[in-house]
Formats: C-alpha cells, sequence, structure tokens
C-alpha cells in the first residue's frame, strides 16, 4: 500500500500495513535450514518500494518488544498493568496480536498476574483486564454512505497498532529524507521468515540514533522486527518484532467477545479510549503519553499531545516542548532530579540523559523532550516552533 499522509502522521494500524501472502513462496527462494536466505539482490530504493507496497488484510502471531532506555524509576505512575506507557518503557514485554481487516483486530498483553485486551469487531470494541476484572465498550457508528473509503482506521484503531513492528516502521520510514543514509544489510530470519533488513542511519550530529534496522518480509514487504540502536551502544535500545506470524485469515470467533459472568461493562464514547495507553484513558499517565508523542521516532506511535505542547526541528532532529502544567507532578519531581545547567537569561535547568532519550525541564515551566543531545534541547529552547 502507499502510505497516505494521514496513516504517516498517526501511524499505519496494524492491518493496513500487513500484507497478503499472494507474493511468491519464499520457499522456493530459501532452503529451510539455511542460516542466511538466499535473496535476490535488492536496491534500498526497491526495498523501500516493497515496504510501502505491501497489501495484506489478515495474519495472526506473537510480538516482543524490548526496551532499554535506561529512563528513571516510572513504576509509580503506570502500576503492573500490562499495556500501560510507563509498562512498556523497560523490560521485555509480548502480546499476540490478530487481524482480519480494518474491523477485525485483537491485541492480547499478559503480564505476572494479569491480562490486558483489547479487540475490534466490526462497529463494537472492548477492552478487557483481567486483574481489575473491568470490561470496557465502545461503538463506531457507520459512516454516512459513499464516505467508506474516506474513514481513517487508525483513529478507531487507536493504539491497537503499538504493539506491531509496522507501525514502528512506517513512523521511523517517515523520516527517511535526505538526513538519512539508507542502506540494504545481509538479509536473515525473523519469525522463521527469510527477511531483508533495511538500515536507516542519520547523519544529524544532534540524533542519538545510531541506525534504525527494520527486517522486510521477503514474500510480502511486510515489517517483521524494527532494532532502534543508540550511538555508542551495540544492543538496541528499543527492539520490537515478531517471534510467531502465520499471513491467514484468523477464525471469527477470534474477536468475538463476551464478558464474564457479573462484570459491569463501562460504555466509553470512543474506540481509542479502551486501552490503557490512550491518553484519554488514563488522565494521570497524561505526561507519560506526551513523552510517547515526543518521542515518537524511538517509540511506538501515540496520539498528539495537545495545544500545550510545540514542535521545534523537523525529522530527526525534532524535539518536543510542552507546558510543566500540562504534565503530572510526579513526572515533574522525577525529571527535576537530573543535572542542573545554567540556560540563557538566567533561567535553569534539570537535565536527565539516557543513550537515546534526552529531557529538560526548566526553571520557567517548561520541559523538552527528543531523541537529540542534551545541547540540542537547550538548543531548541530558544528556537520557535516548527
Amino acid at each position: 500500500m502507499n502510505f497516505p499522509r494521514r496513516y504517516v502522521r498517526w501511524a499505519v494500524p496494524v492491518i493496513v500495513i500487513a500484507a497478503t501472502i499472494g507474493a511468491a513462496s519464499i520457499s522456493n527462494l530459501v532452503s529451510a535450514n539455511a542460516q542466511v536466505p538466499n535473496l535476490p539482490t535488492l536496491t534500498p530504493a526497491e526495498l523501500l518500494a516493497k515496504v510501502t507496497t505491501a497489501k495484506v488484510p489478515a495474519f495472526s502471531g506473537t510480538v516482543q518488544l524490548s526496551a532499554n532506555l535506561g529512563l528513571p524509576d516510572l513504576g509509580g505512575f503506570g502500576g503492573s498493568v500490562p499495556g500501560t506507557l510507563t509498562d512498556l518503557l523497560a523490560g521485555s514485554h509480548t502480546a499476540t496480536v490478530a487481524a482480519d481487516g480494518p474491523t477485525k483486530v485483537k491485541l492480547t498483553m499478559d503480564g505476572q498476574l494479569s491480562e490486558s485486551s483489547w479487540i475490534r469487531n466490526g462497529q463494537d470494541a472492548w477492552s478487557w483486564n483481567s486483574q481489575t476484572q473491568t470490561a470496557s465498550h465502545a461503538t463506531e457508528s457507520a459512516p454516512p454512505a459513499g464516505t467508506a473509503d474516506k474513514a481513517d482506521p487508525a483513529d478507531a484503531n487507536a493504539g491497537a497498532e503499538a504493539m506491531n513492528p509496522s507501525t514502528m516502521a512506517s513512523t521511523v520510514l517517515a523520516r527517511v529524507d535526505p538526513t538519512t543514509t539508507v542502506s540494504v544489510r545481509t538479509s536473515a530470519y525473523v519469525a522463521g521468515r527469510a527477511a531483508y533488513e533495511l538500515v536507516l542511519a542519520p547523519k544529524s550530529a544532534a540524533s542519538t540514533v545510531s541506525e534504525v534496522v527494520l527486517a522486510v518480509d521477503a514474500a510480502t514487504g511486510t515489517p517483521l522486527d524494527v532494532r532502534i540502536i543508540a550511538k555508542g551502544q551495540s544492543s538496541p535500545a528499543l527492539e520490537l518484532g515478531f517471534t510467531a506470524i502465520t499471513f491467514a485469515a484468523p477464525s471469527a470467533s477470534t474477536f468475538v467477545f463476551t464478558p464474564p459472568p457479573g462484570i459491569t461493562v463501562k460504555e466509553v464514547a470512543s474506540m481509542a479510549d479502551l486501552l490503557p495507553i490512550s491518553e484519554s484513558h488514563h488522565r494521570r499517565d497524561n505526561a507519560a503519553n506526551r513523552l510517547d508523542a515526543a518521542t515518537s521516532t524511538a517509540t511506538t506511535s501515540a496520539p498528539t499531545a495537545g495545544n500545550n505542547t510545540k514542535t521545534v526541528g523537523t525529522g530527526w532532529d525534532s524535539v518536543k516542548i510542552m507546558t510543566t502544567a500540562s504534565i503530572s507532578p510526579q513526572i515533574a519531581r522525577t525529571l527535576s532530579g537530573g543535572k542542573t545547567v545554567s540556560l540563557a537569561g538566567g533561567v535553569t535547568a534539570n537535565v536527565v540523559s539516557t543513550a537515546l532519550l534526552n529531557a529538560m525541564l526548566t526553571s520557567d515551566g517548561r520541559l523538552a523532550i527528543g531523541a537529540v543531545t542534551p545541547q540540542a534541547l537547550q538548543a531548541a529552547l530558544s528556537q520557535p516552533a516548527a
């Protein structure tokens, strides 16, 4: 599929970026026992075209997210509920995903003692949390006749794409411009499938990103794995990839949810309100959601941050600046423990630095954050919005 601008801006949903197995079977290309698949040579432009024109309406599989950002402990802000942003920012997390077109999607994440699920089946969507024994439901009205093709599935499926490598890949691919070196690395196997490796390396000295590696399924063009590596590091700061995937339509029963007996169902206004990582679902995690939106290069997709946030810079060098009034007191206290630096005009700031992400909290009530150096954050604070 081609990437419409609205998909690049909101991140492509699970079911739109995935492709049909109508492409040639990889069994004719590689040996099942080979460590490196013997694939036809593709140029970076050819592989980019393969990714951005992939079309598959159905799949199911297991994905794993590994985060090693070196952030301060945020456990007190998101609790232990699987799927909350603060839960996803550290350690490893596994989810099962299934999709059959834009209106049938299921995502399930397992915690130590709980399970969280998000299910969309046509005009109905559900969220279920076994730990709190809560279920929520939302209904999307059918679009007027003749307008169905104008609907944006990302709006209805907001958040469900967060644990899909294709979502992360689409955000990264939006950064491909003259500031990026693009190359194709030796192919590999991912989730048992032959894949090319597309490597994106920012040219910017201010970016903390060394390279982003996308493993692209040779048969379908579907992104199977995304690794973001910070400068000076050998291991990924973030990696999201399939450990198993099947390109076949899941059973219709996969998308059927019936609340357990005795459970009171909460009706919510929007499908986007159902996931714990959505901005409107956890008001106390509002700042953490803004953190996610501010660092879309290095994280999964997120909702827009609101009127109190501005963007300075473009591409790999973009920085989000928000007012401290728009973040929670807990987040502010955590950031205030960083190293103190002096800015122009007598303003001071506390800096929290990691290999990939940096944040600067100023004494005049602003927070700047991005996958750039602290020096770049300081420069951004003196610039007008982009």
